[in-house]
This record gives C-alpha cells, sequence and structure tokens, in this order.
C-alpha cells in the first residue's frame, strides 16, 4: 500500500497549487511598476474606453457655436440655432443605432470629442450633411458622452470641429436608446 502513496503524491501536491485565477482579474502591480491612466492610454478614449476627464486639445480655442439644444420625440438631440440644426444625435430604435448627423458640411468620417475621450466612426456625407450610425450597446456612448462635462465637439475628416455646449439632452438619448 505504502508503494502506491508514491503514486498519488503529485496529484496531493498539485491540489495544494493557487487556483487559476478569473481572466477579469484584476492584476495588482507594486509600487514600482504601478501603471498611471496616462501610462495605460496616450490618448484616451481612443485606443480602448477611458472615463478619465481631461483636457480637450482638439477644442483649444474653439469657440462655442451658437445654438441651444432641443430634445424631439424619437429620442433626437439636436444642437443649432431655427431652423436646421448644426448637429444632433437620435436613437434609431429598429435597428437599436445611434444616429449622429452634423448638417452643412460632407465627410468621410466623423470624430465626436468629450472631456473623457474622442472616438471616430465611418460616415457618409451626401454634399450636405454628414451622417454616422452605430450600435447603441457601444459602451462609449454610455460611458463616456452621456457622462462628458462643459463641451463636446463634432469634427468631420480633419477639419475645424464644431464645439457646443454639453446638454442634458444627449444623455437622455443615449439611455433612451440602450
Amino acid at each position: 500500500m505504502r508503494r502506491h502513496g508514491w503514486l498519488l503524491l503529485p496529484f496531493a501536491l498539485a491540489a495544494c497549487d493557487r487556483p487559476p485565477q478569473p481572466s477579469n482579474a484584476t492584476i495588482v502591480h507594486s509600487e514600482s511598476e504601478a501603471l498611471t491612466p496616462a501610462d495605460e492610454q496616450d490618448q484616451p478614449g481612443r485606443d480602448g474606453i477611458s472615463t478619465e476627464r481631461t483636457d480637450i486639445p482638439e477644442l483649444d480655442g474653439v469657440p462655442l457655436a451658437e445654438g441651444r439644444w432641443t430634445l424631439a420625440d424619437g429620442p433626437e438631440a439636436r444642437f443649432g440655432l431655427a431652423g436646421e440644426p448644426s448637429f444632433s444625435i437620435r436613437c434609431d430604435n429598429q435597428l437599436h443605432m445611434i444616429v449622429m448627423t452634423r448638417g452643412a458640411i460632407s465627410g468621410d468620417n466623423l470624430q465626436l470629442i468629450t472631456d473623457r475621450g474622442a472616438t471616430r466612426f465611418d460616415a457618409q456625407g451626401d454634399g450636405a450633411q454628414t451622417v454616422a450610425s452605430f450600435s447603441a450597446k457601444y459602451p462609449w456612448f454610455r460611458d463616456v458622452l452621456a457622462k462628458a462635462d462643459g463641451a463636446i465637439g463634432v469634427r468631420i475628416d480633419d477639419g475645424e470641429p464644431l464645439a457646443m455646449p454639453v446638454d442634458p439632452a444627449i444623455a437622455e438619448v443615449v439611455s433612451a436608446c440602450r
């Protein structure tokens, strides 16, 4: 019987080993190798979703556009003066998409810029406006855009951004579309 006990020894030792960590476990770094948010992401919001507030260099020196936000059925938040909005964001409930439209300019991509990060979407321009749409389940809408503070910007291609004040109507559209 003792002779077979040696055969079980590797299994007994393996059972004493630490169980594997789940894939979503947090790795704790020692103080000397601790990462800061700046180390993790050189450009918040571009390589992943960062929710830390940052300066908005893309909007430095860009004055806020004239206009105000209105909320329409759909829901749709529109910014601008009377008439056609300069920018709108709406929920397409049938497709579960957030649809962003920048009026009076046409391009191939639309970039949203906030104090928490920026992201760029493929878009279609028809000469009079640029339209981009993306899944409403994209966490950036909830974690970054809906929580933006101060100003947001909309840039078409590499042009000058349109800077607008943040408004609760934006978060209302995002939350209604999830």
